[in-house]
């Protein structure tokens, strides 16, 4: 039994009373509790019940048990999730919102596991919060994205594609394409997955994004190889996706035609990699003679 074992009735009630009464018999009941790597606070047990003034009580206390993992891997914030006390949750951000991008297991922060479960409340609190969230990945290589579309949480997809469109933050572009583009441990894109869903309403959502059609997986596929529909195949399809034979890999492309080097035709002009149709940076025979550059490049 830990010192801080003396405080799991008092926790587990929400009791402050109980929670002074243990400190006046143990001052030092806090200390030097930060060294310990894994460690099942008081905070922990208050958070999965939805106690909100207990737990703000050992916050102001000990702010550092906020951010403590229990030995299965979890903080407080994640155990809130889990439990569906959402009240709990977002006096959490409120206090610190940068406990929107604290990993627990397998790399999970709480907007992983909002995504998970498809709270779209949640996650439009966690996004207006700490947009940077978006950035992170689970072990696995996993965006938000990757795990609303594993679980088929077609609205939390919407949101974050939203969210990403209509963001004006300096580099907002490159974010969108580096998110949606953000390959999983398998290589796959956020549009393969889709693909599998059979979901033309959530594939018709990407298409029309900056995401790129032709990405090819660890198996050399690409999401219309992934296809399991003729409707999905189809929309894929007429939007210029390939299969993973048909295209061209980048690292190819590249020592065809290095950077700042004029574009040069060849036999696989039809066949390169390219981004939803709604984007400018498409490949074609149109491209012969020109730089590869784009104006950008050469602004310094």
């Amino acid at each position: 039994m830990t010192s801080l074992d003396k405080l799991r009735p008092a926790a587990e009630e929400g009791n402050i009373g109980k929670l002074y009464d243990v400190i006046k018999d143990d001052p030092s009941i806090f200390v030097d509790k930060d060294s310990d790597q894994f460690l099942q606070t008081p905070l922990h047990i208050a958070a999965a019940k939805g106690h909100i003034p207990f737990a703000v009580e050992v916050m102001n206390l000990k702010p550092s048990f906020a951010f403590k993992l229990n030995p299965q891997g979890w903080s407080p914030i994640h155990l809130a999730i889990q439990n569906q006390e959402k009240r709990m949750v977002l006096c959490f951000v409120n206090t610190n919102k940068e406990l929107v991008r604290l990993k627990g297991r397998e790399g999970m922060t709480p907007l992983h596991l909002a995504s998970e479960i498809g709270d779209v409340e949640l996650l439009a609190e966690f996004l207006t919060a700490c947009p940077d969230s978006m950035k992170d990945v689970t072990v696995r290589g996993e965006t938000a994205l990757h795990i609303a579309a594993k679980n088929k949480k077609y609205e939390a997809l919407h949101l974050f594609v939203c969210f990403l469109r209509k963001n004006t933050e300096v580099g907002a572009k490159m974010l969108e394409y580096k998110i949606l583009n953000q390959k999983d441990e398998d290589d796959n894109t956020v549009l393969h997955i889709s693909a599998v869903n059979d979901n033309p309403k959530e594939l018709q959502l990407l298409i029309e994004s900056v995401i790129e059609l032709n990405s090819k997986n660890l198996a050399n596929k690409t999401a219309l190889d992934m296809t399991i529909s003729e409707e999905i195949y189809n929309l894929l399809s007429n939007a210029g996706a390939k299969s993973g034979s048909q295209v061209t890999d980048p690292q190819t492309l590249a020592i065809l035609s290095p950077p700042g080097g004029i574009y040069q035709a060849n036999a696989s002009d039809n066949d390169v990699n390219i981004i939803s149709s709604n984007s400018t940076n498409s490949s074609s025979l149109e491209s012969v003679g020109i730089s590869v550059m784009s104006r950008d490049d050469f602004v310094l």
